[in-house]
């Protein structure tokens, strides 16, 4: 017998004019044979709409959907003026916002990124030395004569003297010394070959760099007699950088030094002393102001301040004994490659937050109740390694400057490329001060609390680019003499 399908029984009761009889329909659709499709029905709009191409009007089926989702709206009108309402006011957000020009034509940035991050808008706070009436190029002047030299933050300049190539590995500096002593610098890191001659000539490892020693002391000592460096002082770091026998190397240097002649402008009562201190102990601001104080990096403790070890290249801070005092010293200076940059710039930025820091010795970092809460801290910005990674590219970093609007800051746009150490750096003391509640923690002057000298590579950068399109070289410089004055 042949299967009977629900359609026919509802069908016949059609048919008959009389309700469908439920049992028979329920006994029908247990039926082995699947459902057959429904009868065909005359044309509709909404038959013609779920289907492809209707033979009636050949429309397409995007126009239909859209007519169709309008009918369903039961506020057509209502909802049709908000979702115009809000295409408008995005377009006007994304008019002010640079994504979208006037005249509708989508730009550049939208182009490349579909959507746009917004970012916070950047207060620029004043620069504090300019608030306080105090110039760079004599900002030592507007301390106290009572301040202990070691409490002060010194920013320094790497490999002073090495503004010569041949090769790019021998070039760390861009400003001659008198500008850089304009430029706020106080530590000088002076590297001198003692030749057959008997006379000391500036090197940088292999290259030398032209000048003799008697020359850069000259230079010195005129600025230190210029109305800028009357009421400063300038520590002078002397390293030997060939073989020849320390005791040797340090004869020559202490006489020299004291066959220091004075100028002629100079005072009748300035005598060679004058111009240098060379004990061993940290001095108070007010004894040395207007003299050389020497800190030796060789193997001689008969003069000057004198670091009882130095280690080579290491990857942590270590700790040495410095005039009488413990300090903490970082000089790890072999990165091979720019990948190794942030991690270099988070050393240097642990010891501008000694305490909390994991990257730290743990004895000078736990307070003491009789010893300072922070020692006194030497901190090299500066690396290099021949010939991945040069000292231009590791300070300054490499690549193209995108300064789109997105990625305007201060110092520039974004960067196709890599950040050099002296921008992140600077980067991570402006997000210490952010985090901190207490500001300035580590990094400001405090009676009893060890200073810092910060060395860098090329001192001139980053400059400091404000938005009426000011700009003032040596960002990083100002930021570390500022924290004398906090």
């Amino acid at each position: 017998m042949p299967p009977v399908l629900r359609t026919s029984a509802l069908q016949s009761a059609d048919l008959a004019g009389k309700p469908p009889n439920d049992a028979a329909a329920s006994n029908e659709t247990l039926a082995t044979a699947p459902p057959s499709p429904p009868p065909s029905s005359p044309p509709t709009v909404s038959n013609r709409r779920s289907h492809g191409w209707c033979g009636t009007c050949f429309r397409a089926p995007g126009l239909r959907r859209r007519k169709k989702l309008k009918g369903e709206v039961d506020a057509g009108d209502d909802a049709q003026t908000l979702a115009e309402e809000t295409v408008l006011r995005r377009d006007a957000e994304r008019v002010k916002e640079g994504i979208l020009h006037e005249d509708g034509q989508r730009g550049l940035l939208s182009a490349l990124t579909k959507r746009r991050r917004k970012r916070p808008e950047r207060i620029e706070q004043p620069r504090l030395l300019d608030s306080l009436g105090i110039a760079r190029c004599s900002w030592m002047t507007a301390l106290p004569g009572s301040v202990m030299l070691d409490e002060l933050y010194i920013p320094g300049s790497h490999e002073t003297l090495a503004l010569h190539y041949p090769l790019l590995s021998s070039l760390c500096q861009t400003l001659p010394l008198a500008s850089q002593l304009s430029f706020g610098i106080r530590f000088l890191d002076l590297r001198f070959n003692l030749t057959d001659k008997g006379e000391l000539w500036a090197y940088h490892g292999l290259v030398p760099q032209r000048r003799r020693a008697e020359e850069v002391f000259e230079e010195i000592y005129e600025w230190l007699e210029s109305a800028e460096g009357r009421g400063e002082t300038v520590i002078i770091s002397v390293k030997q950088e060939n073989d020849t026998p320390p005791e040797v190397f340090a004869s020559t240097l202490l006489s020299l030094i004291q066959s220091t002649a004075p100028l002629p402008s100079s005072p009748s009562n300035r005598t060679p002393a004058s111009f240098w201190y060379t004990k061993n102990e940290w001095p108070r601001l007010g004894d040395v102001r207007g003299k050389a104080v020497l800190f030796c990096r060789f193997a001689w403790r008969g003069y000057g301040l004198h670091p009882v070890s130095w280690p080579n290249d290491q990857h942590v801070a270590w700790t040495t004994d410095i005039g009488g005092r413990e300090s903490l010293v970082q000089d790890w200076y072999g990165v091979r490659t720019p990948l190794s940059l942030p991690l270099k710039a988070s050393l240097c930025l642990s010891l501008f937050d000694a305490p909390s820091s994991s990257l730290l010795p743990s004895s000078p970092s736990s307070p003491s109740p009789t010893g300072p809460r922070f020692p006194h801290r030497i901190s090299f910005l500066s690396c290099a390694t021949f010939p991945t990674l040069y000292p231009s590219t590791a300070a300054k970093g490499w690549g193209l400057a995108l300064r789109w609007p997105w990625s305007a800051r201060r110092r520039g746009g974004a960067k196709l490329g890599w950040k050099g150490v002296n921008e992140l750096v600077l980067d991570g003391l402006e997000r210490l001060d952010e985090r901190e509640e207490e500001k300035g923690r580590g990094r400001r002057r405090e009676e009893g609390q060890g200073g810092m000298c910060v060395l860098i590579d090329f001192v001139e950068f980053p400059p400091d680019v404000r938005e009426g399109g000011e700009e003032r070289r040596g960002e990083l410089v100002e930021r570390v003499i500022e924290c004398n004055f906090r």
